[in-house]
């Protein structure tokens, strides 16, 4: 029988949730001589990711400057490949044969890998994004002056090897600058496309 039971639990309250206050109230509450809340503004959030209003597409313009800035290096970085027959067979070149070709490509991997891996330790210390763009730069200007360096087969060959230390910083800044604007779950797209920019450079 149901002598003796305890009463069933009442319901449980469905409190609902406060309000925003009105422009009025917020007025009300605002010190003598505080700007008006009106002026007080934020950025738009995207609820959906937790990122300001803009960000996914200021992060697609950096990626595609990474890819770019890296599509310009890999272009800077086979000039000598396409220009070596002709200096080879240039009657005003006469000291440039097939053995100071190769001293030109031979000093520019021995630059390039101490730099890729001294480029990994600065580009964690230093900013990634003047590492990609001065080291852009500073490889055009090189291979600028390596046009002009006349017939010296030393100075052809420091500039190369100059060349080659510049290139060997792009890969790092731009692996930096990748990892810092996309998540880990699609760092492996990105990195794909991104790769696209040493076969196109190098088309």
């Amino acid at each position: 029988n149901g002598a003796g039971a305890s009463p069933p639990p009442a319901p449980a309250q469905v409190v609902p949730p406060p309000e925003a206050p009105s422009a009025a109230q917020v007025e009300a509450t605002t010190p003598p001589g505080a700007p008006p809340a009106s002026r007080v503004t934020y950025p738009p959030q995207n609820v959906e990711k937790g990122h300001p209003a803009g960000f996914e597409a200021r992060r697609l313009w950096v990626f595609a400057g990474i890819t770019v800035g890296y599509m310009g290096l890999y272009f800077t970085r086979g000039s000598l490949t396409y220009t070596a027959p002709v200096m080879v067979s240039e009657p005003s070149l006469p000291n440039i044969g097939m053995a100071e070709i190769g001293a030109m490509t031979s000093a520019f991997p021995v630059a390039y890998g101490l730099s890729k891996f001294a480029g990994g330790v600065l580009g964690a210390k230093f900013s990634a994004r003047n590492m990609l763009g001065w080291g852009l730069v500073a490889t055009a200007v090189i291979n600028i002056a390596f046009g002009f360096s006349g017939a010296s087969v030393a100075a052809m060959t420091t500039l190369w090897f100059i060349n080659g230390g510049l290139q060997g910083l792009g890969a790092p800044a731009s692996a930096s600058i990748l990892t810092r604007w996309f998540a880990s779950s699609e760092r492996g797209t990105y990195w794909g496309l991104w790769n696209t920019g040493a076969n196109l450079g190098g088309f």
